[in-house]
């Protein structure tokens, strides 16, 4: 059963934020180095500029299981790379939750 980690970051006033540099160059990090991990795909959500959003961006990731999730996020090389690409984007912590999908549209 399809499996989704969410990433989210709090909607901090004067908080930097590169949602660009985030979509594009850390998502491609995420992407090698997850994809033949059992990643099936990501959205990048961002709610910038939006003061009334509890978080500014929220992105959430698409695993072919609980157990490969639980893989990528476990302490090794490859959180250690993705971790590390952090700072340039943002000094903001994360909240994270997950979770199986238990419905999807079929268009």
């Amino acid at each position: 059963m399809p499996f989704s980690m969410f990433v989210a970051y709090p909607n901090t006033p004067g908080a930097k934020f590169n949602v660009e540099y985030y979509s594009t160059t850390h998502f491609g990090i995420v992407e090698k180095l997850w994809r033949t991990e059992g990643l099936e795909s990501w959205n990048v959500v961002s709610f910038i500029g939006d003061e009334k959003a509890p978080y500014m961006v929220i992105a959430e990731t698409v695993w072919r299981d609980g157990a490969a999730a639980a893989t990528a996020f476990s302490p090794g090389p490859a959180l250690a790379e993705v971790m590390a690409d952090v700072p340039n984007f943002t000094e903001l912590a994360p909240v994270t939750f997950a979770g199986e999908q238990v419905a999807k549209s079929k268009f």
